[in-house]
C-alpha cells in the first residue's frame, strides 16, 4: 500500500540534523527538562535497591517509573513534531500535550503486551510487531488518533518497509552510541537528530500511504466511469 522506497535514511538524518540547528535551544532545554524527572526516579530505584533487604525497588516506585517513561516520551514526541513544524513550544505548547495522555498510555500498553507475547512466542513475532506498530507514537501526537487506531494505522504504513525499518533503528543506535562516546554530552544532540529522523520516516510512509490509496480509488473511479461510460453506449 505505499511506494517502494518513501524515505531514505541519510536524508532522513540530514533533516534531523537541519532541525537540531534551527531549533537547537528548544530541543536541548526540554530534553535535558524532561530527562530530569527520569534520572531522579531510575536514582531513587538504585538507592532503595541497595539499601533493601532483597535489593529490589519498592513496587510503586517501579509504577512510578513507568509513568514517568510514559509522560516523558510522550511530550518529547510532541516538542520533536512542534519543532519539526517550527511552531513555538513553549511551556505551555509542550504541555498542552497531556490531553493524549489516555491514548498514549493505553497504545504503549498494547504495544508492550504486544511485543512481550511475540518475543515469548519465537522472539521474531515480538520483533515484527515492535517494527510494524512502533509509530503509534507519533500518530497519537500528530493526528490526534485512538490507541487501537494509531496502532493499527502504524501496521499499515509500514508494510513492506520493516527491513529498512530495522536497518534505520540499527543506525540510529550506532548514531546515539558515537554520542556516547564523544564525552557523553554528544548523546543529547545524537538523540535529537535520531528522533527526529524517525518522525520524518512516520511521516513519510504516512504520506506515502495515503498517495498510493488516493491513487487506487481515482483508479476504481475512473474504471467504473468507463463501464458507466460502455454500458450507455450499449444502452444508446
Amino acid at each position: 500500500m505505499s511506494d517502494k522506497h518513501p524515505f531514505h535514511i541519510a536524508k532522513s538524518l540530514e533533516y534531523g540534523w537541519d532541525v537540531l540547528s534551527k531549533r537547537w535551544v528548544a530541543l536541548v532545554l526540554w530534553t535535558v527538562i524532561l530527562w530530569i524527572p527520569h534520572a531522579m526516579i531510575n536514582t531513587a530505584s538504585v538507592i532503595f535497591a541497595i539499601f533493601a533487604a532483597d535489593h529490589q525497588a519498592p513496587w510503586y516506585l517501579k509504577v512510578i517509573s513507568v509513568g514517568v517513561n510514559i509522560i516523558t516520551f510522550m511530550l518529547y514526541t510532541r516538542v520533536v513534531l512542534l519543532c519539526m513544524d517550527d511552531d513555538p513550544a513553549g511551556i505551555g505548547d509542550v504541555l498542552a500535550g497531556f490531553k493524549f495522555l489516555i491514548p498514549f498510555t493505553l497504545a504503549s500498553f498494547f504495544f508492550f503486551v504486544g511485543v512481550l507475547l511475540g518475543s515469548i512466542a519465537l522472539i521474531v513475532p515480538g520483533i515484527y510487531l515492535g517494527l510494524a506498530t512502533g509509530l503509534y507514537s507519533f500518530l497519537i501526537v500528530d493526528q490526534f488518533m485512538g490507541p487501537i487506531e494509531a496502532l493499527k494505522r502504524s501496521f499499515a504504513i509500514t508494510k513492506g518497509h520493516l527491513l529498512q525499518i530495522l536497518f534505520l533503528y540499527f543506525v540510529l543506535c550506532m548514531v546515539i552510541f558515537g554520542g556516547l562516546i564523544c564525552f557523553v554530552v554528544g548523546v543529547i544532540p545524537a538523540s535529537i537528530v535520531s528522533t527526529v529522523a524517525l518522525a520524518d520516516v512516520y511521516r513519510r510512509l504516512d504520506k506515502a500511504y495515503d498517495a498510493v490509496d488516493e491513487g487506487e480509488d481515482d483508479e476504481d473511479r475512473g474504471t467504473a466511469d468507463d463501464e458507466s461510460e460502455v454500458d450507455e453506449e450499449i444502452a444508446g
